[in-house]
């Protein structure tokens, strides 16, 4: 196999490896296609997939290992779920390849955080955590160097959007179905917190950061509510995000942070 090459001066137009062919994948590459500033040359999906997406996606090499992979990439975002992080991600950062990740909540799993900075510190490169459908964080890290005393996150969703055991066992009534920390959130609720692993991981910590959950059939977005408090101060954050179209559990947000992630890439002034 050809190396991967590590970090270097990325070119004009960053060659990038999506992990994931779902809805996020394929809004990135319809972009790229429509808009530019990326190429995506390299896609990375189950072993079953790989046929069917290398038909779909003839310019691009279809891969199911980091091994098998043997295009120079400059960056990889991982859009395919928590059993993608644990499974890809360490292989290349310890190659040397930046990456991000949508699937934050990955990280909450006892010892996945410890190996992937590992990894990342071996090959020199960086791990990124998307910011997804949650804004804030950079006030939440100032707040974090001046000593936080308390992060709450509340998530708030239509009943629908909430799957597997913990589901609402009534959709026409508003009902907590979580309350804990950002660590038991992600752990069981695998596809719907990542937004608080990613609001702990910025600030407080998996383990100082209460979450709750809610089931509301009043609303049709999802809402999410940051509250922070430090030495220094105090904050109230409100947001709310509608699903990408082609999708409905995915959130359109989450889309445009990836988006805006590979924008900086090419640009001069980052903000």
């Amino acid at each position: 196999m050809r190396p991967i090459p590590t970090n270097t001066d990325a070119p004009i137009r960053p060659r990038v490896l999506l992990i994931g062919h779902g809805a996020l994948a394929r809004w990135l590459i319809d972009t790229s296609e429509a808009q530019g500033g990326f190429d995506v040359v390299a896609l990375l999906v189950r072993n079953c997939d790989v046929e069917e997406v290398q038909k779909a996606r003839p310019a691009a090499q279809v891969v199911a290992s980091v091994d098998a992979l043997t295009v120079p990439v400059e960056l990889a975002i991982e859009v395919a779920g928590a059993e993608a992080v644990t499974e890809h991600v360490s292989q290349l950062l310890a190659r040397g390849v930046n990456t991000a990740i949508a699937s934050t909540g990955a990280l909450a799993r006892a010892g996945v955080l410890d190996r992937l900075l590992q990894c990342a510190e071996q090959g020199k490169s960086t791990l990124k955590l998307l910011s997804g459908a949650v804004g804030g964080l950079d006030l939440l890290a100032v707040h974090r160097q001046a000593g936080l005393k308390r992060v709450v996150y509340t998530g708030r969703k239509p009943p629908l959007a909430w799957k597997g055991p913990h589901a609402p066992k009534r959709t026409d009534v508003e009902s907590t179905i979580f309350e804990g920390t950002a660590r038991e959130a992600a752990i069981a609720f695998p596809s719907n917190a990542n937004v608080a692993a990613t609001i702990a991981l910025a600030g407080a910590g998996l383990d100082r950061t209460e979450v709750r959950l809610v089931s509301d059939p009043s609303i049709g977005q999802n809402l999410h509510v940051v509250e922070a408090e430090s030495e220094v101060g105090s904050f109230r954050l409100e947001m709310s995000g509608r699903p990408l179209a082609s999708n409905p559990s995915t959130s359109a947000l989450t889309a445009f942070s990836a988006l805006n992630l590979l924008s900086g890439l090419t640009q001069t002034l980052i903000i």
